[in-house]
């Protein structure tokens, strides 16, 4: 008998009580991609179908940045402040202000902290009850923004100066120059190690050491970057050469070109690892044609492609892998399900009959992070 019901982020505690013989396998919810565009939209797109099911009104949105759980969302206004958005229903939870108009934001996955680059500041806020806790100055106007796999440094560049910061003490502890200007950063999941879009190459940086290892030469006006899930290979989506650069992590060699049939305007590796979403535009008699190549991560080819998006894209995110708190049972008939919230003492009871399968969210069973989650199954053998 196996039984595993547990979401991969990790944020709900699962146990199961089993009455009867049967073996539950868990199911798995599709991320969403989240593509901001110029003309003040947000297209949610449903990476099981490769459609968008959704669009929220935003005004004047700017980057944008998924927070490690998946629940929420944060995007930049253009005007002024960060909002947060829910992604189970995509609705607006809260606009925080930051000290003048927001560039790039990031987040770290150990302290649950937001960084948000304005002029001349760096803002930080807890994520938990989306307040700002401190403001950290900047001698330059800082951009782009990543935060170190352990979470003690937060990176801020300025061009081809990069400021450190402390994230225990919200302090700058020292700078570093890159050779050449820096377009976008982001960090391996388990070495210390960031990557730099540099326009023309990626550069590797040793955060340990705070010095460069290597560059590896891209395609022109590489300005957005992502790494796979296992950080075997980096991804810079290069502007106006209209295409995509694969590199090796491992031996740190361009390992491909890819072309594509628009501007390329981000990029993001889906939580599989499988494919690469890479959002831009082209333009046809009546104007810019928004578009999203999916690249094949196995034969590092475009396989499908997303039309009619809206207008010029911004960015992208796409959610975390989730499981959902339900299953499926083989070798069972008559399954029945009670589904208990042991937090909030919410209980919702399934009758099956002949189904197999079951999703106590979707049949009502609130849950929210932290959330402890008991499924007692009955069900008899065939």
């Amino acid at each position: 008998m196996n039984i595993s019901k547990m979401k991969k982020t990790g944020t709900h505690a699962i146990t199961a009580t089993v009455l009867g013989l049967l073996t539950a396998l868990p199911l798995q919810a599709e991320p969403f991609a989240y593509i901001p565009d110029y003309d003040g939209n947000i297209s949610v797109i449903d990476t099981a179908t490769n459609t968008e099911v959704d669009n929220i009104l935003h005004g004047d949105p700017g980057s944008i940045e998924m927070h490690p759980s998946g629940h929420s969302f944060y995007i930049a206004n253009r005007d002024d402040g960060v909002s947060a958005y829910d992604t189970a229903s995509n609705t607006l939870i809260a606009t925080i202000p930051t000290n003048g108009q927001p560039s790039d934001i990031a987040i770290s996955a150990v302290t649950n902290l937001v960084y948000i680059t304005s002029p001349d500041s760096v803002t930080v806020i807890d994520a938990s009850t989306n307040s700002v806790i401190a403001t950290i100055p900047m001698n330059k106007s800082p951009g782009n923004l990543v935060v170190s796999p352990d979470g003690s440094k937060v990176y801020a560049a300025h061009h081809g100066e990069i400021t450190i910061i402390d994230s225990a003490t919200h302090t700058v502890s020292g700078t570093l120059l890159n050779q050449g200007s820096v377009f976008d950063m982001v960090a391996h999941p388990t070495k210390n190690l960031i990557y730099i879009a540099s326009g023309h190459s990626i550069n590797v940086i040793d955060t340990e050491t705070d010095s460069e290892i290597t560059k590896v030469a891209t395609g022109a006006n590489g300005y957005f970057i992502d790494i796979s899930p296992d950080g075997s290979k980096v991804y810079t989506a290069n502007y106006t050469s209209g295409s995509v650069s694969a590199m090796d992590t491992q031996t740190n060699s361009l390992i491909e070109t890819i072309l594509m049939d628009h501007y390329p305007f981000g990029i993001k590796v889906h939580p599989s690892g499988k494919s690469v979403y890479v959002p831009g535009f082209s333009f046809d008699a009546s104007g810019p044609v928004t578009e999203v190549a999916i690249i094949e991560t196995t034969t590092q080819t475009v396989s499908e492609t997303i039309n009619s998006l809206g207008y010029i894209p911004v960015d992208i995110v796409i959610s975390p892998l989730q499981e959902d708190i339900g299953g499926n049972a083989t070798g069972t008939q008559q399954l029945s399900v009670v589904c208990s919230n042991l937090t909030t003492s919410q209980q919702v009871t399934l009758s099956l009959g002949t189904a197999t399968d079951w999703n106590c969210e979707t049949a009502g069973l609130g849950a929210s992070p932290g959330d402890q989650i008991q499924m007692n199954i009955l069900g008899t053998a065939k």
